[in-house]
Parts: C-alpha cells; structure tokens; sequence
C-alpha cells in the first residue's frame, strides 16, 4: 500500500486497488488545474484515479517489500511473490493478485520503471503532456513519460503522439518492452528465422519476439505447432513470470520455474 505523501496532515485511506503498482497521487485536480492539497484521499478500489496534489511530491518507483501470500495464486506462486517482493508488481487488494486480470499499457509503464530501479524507491519527475492522450493528471502518467524518455516506448501513434494508456499490453508489445528494458533502449534482436507458426518475419515485432523465446522467457502459447499468440493479452500472473525470467533470475533454457 501507499505510504502518504506530502506535507503535514496529508494521509491516504488504502481501501484497496486493482492496479499492479505502487498507488502515486499526483498534483492536478479533476479540471486539470494543479492545485496545493492539504487534507485526505480516499483511495476507492478499481480504476479509481486520485487526482490531487500532495505538497510538492512526485512519482515515485516501488522498493523492496516482505514477500506475500496470495489467496487467489494457485500457480507460478514463487515467480508471483519474487515479482511482488522485489517491488515490480503489487498486490490488486489486500491478500489479492487477481492472477488473470489483464494488464494495461498504463499498468506497464509503471511496472517496466520499477523494474528499471527495482532495489530503490526513485523519484519520476512530474508530467508534462507529451502524449495527446496522457494528461498530467492521470496518475500513471509520470511513468509513462520517463518510460519515454527511457527509450522503451515511442507510443501507440506519432501524429499526434499518443500512447493509449488504457489499451491492454498483447504478447508482442511484452515481448519487444521487456527486452529493451533488459538490454537497453538501443537494443536490436538478430534476424526473425520463422521460430513460431502465427509471428510471421514481415511482422515488426517478429524479432523481438523470437529473442524471448531464446532467451527463455516464454515458451509460447500452444507446441504443436510453436504458436506465440502475439496479439493475445497479457494477464498479471504471465507478466510476473516474463518479468522473473527475464529481469530477477535470468536462468538459463530448461531450468523450471522455482
């Protein structure tokens, strides 16, 4: 849950949430005027966004946290809670992952920030609207500007530029952020060979896709044949593992999970 921030006075009621991060209130009001804040937010559960400013704080990425049980995990529990441990993801409610939920772009750009501080809690500079469709009010959007300006996003359109927040992650946009965010914003995968039935190599994302499998973070979707479902949604519970495989361990091909 998220500590409160700000100046003196200022809480925050965790009633809790159904997002995968750290909760960041951050500093406009509902007319998208920024304004000082002195007093309380109540942090209703679901996609309830806070839009108030607490004093002068800004975004901050997640840092280490005791490792959880989960009522509702039933499979790929010690990649789940290394995941939540290590301050990538967070709990959707008290005792909850929601396992199968989908993960939006929005969901992303906060998880990919703490993974690219995980170990430390980091301060993300305020918004300024570079994407038509992410005002400085929405709380993610922080994250998702200096996920831009990391270099591991270039949004969902150029003109105008857009990043389409709400938008649920496919499995080939996964594919092509998480490699970026292990290797670096001028990462280049070798050459798509045709490894899965449904990514053909004219598709853009081919390559990187390709270079998880080699990488051994997915095996796919389906084996006969090699199948990626590259435009399927990514739930909460694959992220975890992408992330554990690709950003915690880095095991090698053939070492199961945990």
């Amino acid at each position: 849950s998220a500590p409160a921030l700000g100046p003196s006075g200022a809480t925050i009621t965790d009633l809790g949430y159904s997002r995968s991060y750290r909760l960041c209130v951050v500093g406009y009001d509902l007319a998208g005027n920024q304004t000082p804040f002195s007093g309380s937010v109540t942090v209703l559960p679901g996609r309830a966004r806070a839009r108030q400013r607490l004093g002068d704080q800004t975004c901050e990425t997640s840092g280490p946290q005791p490792a959880p049980t989960y009522s509702d995990v039933t499979i790929w529990a010690c990649p789940i809670t290394t995941v939540v441990a290590a301050g990538l993801m967070s709990s959707c409610a008290p005792g909850r992952f929601c396992p199968d939920d989908p993960v939006t772009r929005a969901d992303l750009a906060v998880i990919l920030e703490n993974a690219l501080h995980r170990g430390t809690r980091t301060r993300i500079p305020p918004a300024t609207g570079v994407f038509a469709d992410v005002p400085p009010a929405l709380p993610e959007a922080c994250f998702i500007e200096q996920l831009h300006r990391d270099g591991l996003t270039s949004g969902c359109n150029l003109s105008p530029l857009r990043y389409c927040p709400d938008a649920l992650i496919t499995r080939e946009t996964a594919a092509v952020m998480l490699l970026l965010a292990k290797h670096g914003r001028t990462y280049s995968p070798p050459p798509c060979t045709g490894m899965f039935a449904d990514v053909p190599c004219s598709l853009p994302t081919a390559a990187f896709v390709e270079q998880l499998a080699r990488e051994c973070v997915t095996s796919g979707c389906g084996a006969s044949p090699p199948q990626y479902c590259p435009t399927a949604a990514v739930t909460r519970k694959e992220l975890a593992v992408f992330l554990w495989r690709a950003l915690l361990l880095e095991p090698a091909c053939g070492v199961p999970i945990c």
